[in-house]
């Protein structure tokens, strides 16, 4: 697979990929309740079910995560997409978290791991 600067996937190879979506949803302000969604898309169409996460309250953050396996062509393109919905407060995104300990690092404000099945 490759990745281009847009964030879009496309798979070199046809076969069977595992996909793993992890995102960190997060708020720092307002009140009301927010609400995220992501999706996953193959070849622009949506593959699955979407992800959803309500904030509830300021300074939070909680993953999102989507998993599937695609039976991908060679060229077939792969992308994911986030909403803030118009239903919830306009606050909220993705958010990076530095550790304290600066040992451990920052966790991501996402992760994207593509991994081809084979069969044995």
């Amino acid at each position: 697979v490759m990745i281009n600067a847009s964030g879009v996937v496309t798979f070199n190879a046809a076969g069977n990929y595992a996909i793993r979506v992890k995102l960190q949803a997060g708020r720092t302000g307002a009140s009301g309740t927010s609400i995220l969604l992501s999706r996953v898309l193959l070849a622009g169409a949506q593959f699955g079910s979407p992800a959803v996460a309500k904030l509830a309250s300021t300074d939070v953050t909680v993953p999102i995560e989507s998993r599937v396996v695609v039976n991908a062509a060679a060229g077939q393109t792969f992308t994911v997409e986030i909403m803030r919905d118009a239903a919830g407060s306009n606050f909220g995104g993705l958010y990076p978290q530095a550790a304290t300990v600066t040992s451990w690092g920052v966790a991501p404000s996402a992760l994207l791991v593509i991994s081809r099945l084979e069969g044995v």
